[in-house]
């Protein structure tokens, strides 16, 4: 999909945890899916941990309109890049609603329920962030 820009609101921040020999390719393949963001999400701050976790990480900080992404070694090493890409920014995609289950949960679950109501509520959000992936693969296959 190329010509496809992010929105002019969401700032992208490369941390200093990316070594310099990968930002070239990290910047490029962050900006071939940044346009993928929800509206909410002002910043994206890029970091790099190199593990042998997944590929990537995401920590969507939606109280303060922030999302931190941490790439892992497959990220570099690996061609489904782009459908982790997708997965993780369906977790950012989905956070609104699960912010807001949180904090009823909080609020009206007793005590001795909470934990089985959060460990269901992270198995949904899962299954959306990647029913999200595989539809946002769909559609970029349509456009290439």
């Amino acid at each position: 999909m190329s010509g496809v820009q992010h929105s002019p609101n969401l700032k992208i921040e490369i941390d200093e945890s990316v070594p310099k020999s990968l930002r070239r390719t990290i910047t490029s393949r962050i900006n071939a899916t940044a346009h993928l963001f929800p509206g909410w999400v002002q910043k994206l701050v890029v970091r790099y941990d190199g593990s042998d976790r997944d590929v990537a990480t995401i920590k969507p900080e939606y109280e303060y309109r922030f999302v931190v992404l941490i790439l892992h070694r497959g990220f570099i090493e690996q061609d489904d890049w782009r459908e982790s890409m997708h997965h993780e920014i369906g977790h950012s995609l989905f956070r609104p609603y699960v912010a807001l289950v949180d904090r009823i949960v909080e609020a009206f679950v007793p005590e001795n329920s909470k934990q089985f109501v959060y460990d269901e509520l992270a198995k949904a959000e899962e299954a959306c962030a990647e029913d999200m992936a595989v539809f946002a693969t769909k559609i970029g296959t349509l456009h290439s």
